[in-house]
Order: C-alpha cells, then sequence, then structure tokens
C-alpha cells in the first residue's frame, strides 16, 4: 500500500524511496496495515441500517446541486447520500486520527510565546524610496570632490556632499556675491 521509514520516523513514501543515510523504506501492505477508524468503511455499509435516513443526495464534484431523490450528474457519476447527523457543510474537510497518526501531524494549544528555534526564510531587502531623493542640475560641470556619503548613509541638512566645478555656475556664484556686496541693506529681491 506504502512505504514508511526503517527508523520508525513519521516520513512516509507512495514510492520505494531511501533515507539520506542510504536505507530502503519499509514496504506495507494492506494486511499489515493499521486502521485506527473506530469503524471499519465495510461495515458501516454492509449493516446499512446505522447510518440512518438519508436526507438528500449531493453533487459527487462538490457543486451546490442536491436531489430528494438517486440520479447521475452530467458526466455519469452518481450523487452521493447524506445520511441524517452527518455534516452536510461542503467545506469541511474530515481525516481519520489513523491517517493524522500516519502523517506525523502534532497539535497543541495556541498560545502566545517567544521562538526559541531559528527561522530561515527567504528575502529580499530593498531601500525605502519615500527616503531618496534627487537632485538635478541643470548646467556643464563636473565633481570636484565627494564626500564619504554611500547608499544607506543618514546625511542631515546643510552637510557637504559634493562639490561641484562648472564655469556657468562659477560665473553665477561670483555675481550672486558681487550683488549682495554692493548693496547689503537692500537684500534680495524677486
Amino acid at each position: 500500500v506504502y512505504y514508511r521509514d526503517p527508523d520508525g520516523a513519521p516520513d512516509y513514501s507512495m514510492t520505494p524511496k531511501k533515507t539520506p543515510s542510504g536505507k530502503e523504506y519499509s514496504a506495507v501492505r494492506a494486511s499489515e496495515d493499521v486502521s485506527f477508524e473506530e469503524h471499519a468503511p465495510e461495515a458501516m455499509t454492509a449493516k446499512g441500517g446505522e447510518r440512518g435516513r438519508i436526507k438528500f443526495y449531493r453533487n459527487p464534484m462538490g457543486l451546490p446541486d442536491t436531489s430528494p431523490t438517486p440520479k447521475k450528474d452530467s458526466m455519469g457519476m452518481d450523487y452521493l447520500p447524506v445520511y441524517e447527523g452527518e455534516q452536510d457543510d461542503d467545506s469541511s474537510v474530515k481525516v481519520s486520527a489513523g491517517k493524522l497518526q500516519k502523517a506525523g501531524v502534532q497539535t497543541e494549544v495556541a498560545e502566545r510565546r517567544s521562538l526559541n528555534t531559528m527561522v530561515r526564510g527567504p528575502a529580499t531587502v530593498q531601500q525605502d524610496g519615500r527616503g531618496v531623493s534627487v537632485v538635478s542640475l541643470r548646467l556643464e560641470g563636473f565633481f570636484d570632490t565627494v564626500d564619504n556619503v554611500t547608499t544607506g548613509t543618514d546625511v542631515r541638512k546643510g552637510q557637504p556632499l559634493m562639490r561641484i566645478y562648472g564655469p556657468t555656475l562659477s560665473s553665477a556664484a561670483a555675481e550672486y556675491l558681487s550683488a549682495l556686496n554692493a548693496r547689503p541693506e537692500a537684500g534680495i529681491s524677486g
């Protein structure tokens, strides 16, 4: 039926395989398979009357279509009976205790606590674009010096970042200074 870990770990396979150490998985035949279900499905259907009265028949593909009488769907599949006392909610999944144990499922009450184990996960670190400013100067020139500022370095208002040299920028700065020195009380208008 399936293959299980030879060391008794809760690991199962539908095909033959080996452990990382090279041991072959043990084959489990149908006669050896342990059932943890309270009632075997054959016993329940053989008795018939134990399940109770049929309420309705539901679509085998999970569609919301029901019928009070047995019928077939468009693909020729028989509608499934829903008995009194059974949950008729199609969104629920039922797994037997035996299958849960075979899969190694463990349950625990949910509580808030700190993890003591390392959790590794893939991640991407990106720059926060909201704090990025682009300054573009419209002049011909070049950077004379650049301060020790790299991506991720915090800068403050007024902190020098670079020195730019350009003939048009130099002449504009000289005109500005001469205008300030000529009439210091007048200030700049405009």
